[in-house]
């Protein structure tokens, strides 16, 4: 008797090890605090006697909804193992990986509103299968401007949402048979966009697209008094049952089915910030508008230039020079370019883009607009014969290279062969040729040294 009892006891003895050996095989550690806070909260029957375990088996057999939502945790692997889910349910919490979802052939429902995730590959597993997907944007997460991948690979789709992300570019929903539902709003949708999805079947009870967000970027804009001005979107423009309103602060200025507002004779009361509506006709869209960013308007008497771009060519007699762009970065218009010869008063007018020869020199400059602003560049530039060229001159009064152009800034020393100063000028200056004492100076070559530039040494030749 006594024998039996023992063979039984070491019989029940082992199989409590085999037991407690199986049990503990069951249960996987939680890694994210969050998260095990959030299981320990929603489905603590599944979580091991210290919380701090996922009991998998048991998880696996959890059907329906896994809800958990606003617990920020980042960390979803685990969550692998509730294969038998039909609703996968975690707003607004931190996920920017999804668990693996291989497997999850009842998964039906998906709603990731309010978390950074962005990764649809991650989706491919239960695609086919997929019902409904809910997705929101927070303000940390990407903005994804085409989601146009929603396409006939997830043909079970019945309730689509996606808000906040931006987005610029919808899917084909007319793919997607039955809908219940279309919830696109606070996205950057035109009524391009939109007005379509008015033929889909049902569309007054399944769609929900306003409002959208501002479409465009602030814009800080300068225009000068007694000019006009116009101002213009892009946004649906030609699209018909279309209208624009144009507004100051909150107060209606003009109405129009144009996208463009002209202001003429601009005064200093045009100043300000508007922006405009974009309604639509379309039943569907009364009440609704969409909405330009903030124009900033000031205006100014005259227009301060950024820029002057000029190309010099080389040459070895007169100079090409053109002005290629003023003020690169506002709607400039000139009317009068000129490049004043400083030293003989000499003026030479250019327009835009259109080059023209000039002698060697030093030059101001000088500019006005069409409204009468002018502007005036003295010591704009030194236009100088390239450096490969012979310098030579003949200064014998036939107009042909009578004299010689010293570009450098400070004073001059010419000399003759024999190292004798003939001439000091301040620079930049033109040597006529002639000495100290206006006579002529002698056929032969010159050298020109410079009180600032101590190792330039210019030779010139001269020739009668």
């Amino acid at each position: 008797m006594y024998t039996k009892c023992a063979l039984l006891l070491i019989v029940w003895s082992i199989s409590i090890v085999i037991n407690c050996t199986q049990t503990k095989g069951q249960f996987i550690t939680i890694n994210d605090p969050l998260l095990k806070y959030a299981l320990n909260d929603r489905e603590r029957p599944l979580m091991s006697t210290d919380s701090s375990s996922l009991d998998t088996i048991a998880a696996a057999t959890k059907t329906g909804t896994l809800q958990l939502q606003y617990y920020g945790f980042t960390t979803v692997t685990e969550l692998k193992y509730f294969k038998n889910i039909n609703f996968f349910q975690t707003v607004d919490n931190n996920i920017s990986t999804l668990p693996n979802f291989t497997g999850f052939t009842n998964l039906k429902f998906i709603d990731l509103r309010g978390n950074p995730w962005s990764d649809f590959t991650q989706l491919d597993p239960i695609k086919n299968q997929l019902n409904m997907i809910l997705l929101r944007r927070i303000p940390s997460g990407n903005e994804i401007k085409d989601f146009s991948f929603l396409t006939s690979s997830f043909p079970n789709l019945k309730s689509i949402q996606f808000t906040n992300f931006n987005a610029e570019i919808l899917p084909d929903f007319s793919l997607f048979s039955g809908l219940t539902q279309i919830k696109i709003n606070n996205n950057k949708l035109t009524f391009t966009d939109l007005i379509p999805l008015t033929t889909l079947p049902s569309y007054a009870t399944i769609l929900d697209v306003m409002p959208q967000n501002i479409l465009t970027n602030d814009t800080s804009i300068q225009i000068f008094r007694n000019t006009s001005f116009t101002l213009t979107t892009p946004i649906d423009n030609g699209l018909s049952g279309i209208y624009y309103e144009l507004y100051k602060g909150t107060t209606l200025i003009d109405s129009s089915t144009s996208n463009s507002f002209t202001f003429t004779n601009v005064t200093t009361s045009d100043s300000g910030i508007y922006h405009i509506k974009i309604k639509s006709t379309h039943p569907f869209f009364a009440g609704n508008y969409l909405q330009t960013g903030k124009y900033t308007l000031t205006t100014a008497a005259c227009p301060t230039l950024s820029s002057v771009d000029v190309e010099v060519s080389e040459a070895c007699d007169l100079v090409p020079v053109k002005f290629t762009s003023i003020n690169s970065t506002s709607s400039y218009q000139a009317d009068t370019i000129s490049l004043k010869d400083k030293i003989r008063n000499k003026i030479f007018y250019f327009s835009l883009q259109n080059s023209k020869e000039i002698p060697v020199g030093s030059y101001d400059l000088y500019i006005k607009n069409t409204n009468g602003c002018a502007y005036n560049y003295p010591n704009f530039k030194n236009i100088s014969l390239a450096k490969k060229c012979n310098d030579i001159f003949s200064p014998n009064g036939d107009g042909i290279t009578d004299d010689f152009f010293i570009e450098l800034i400070g004073s001059a020393t010419i000399r003759n062969k024999q190292g004798i100063i003939v001439r000091e000028l301040a620079v930049p200056a033109y040597w006529d040729g002639n000495d100290q004492n206006g006579n002529p100076v002698e056929i032969g070559i010159y050298a020109i040294t410079f009180s600032d530039h101590k190792n330039e040494v210019r030779k010139v030749t001269v020739l009668r």
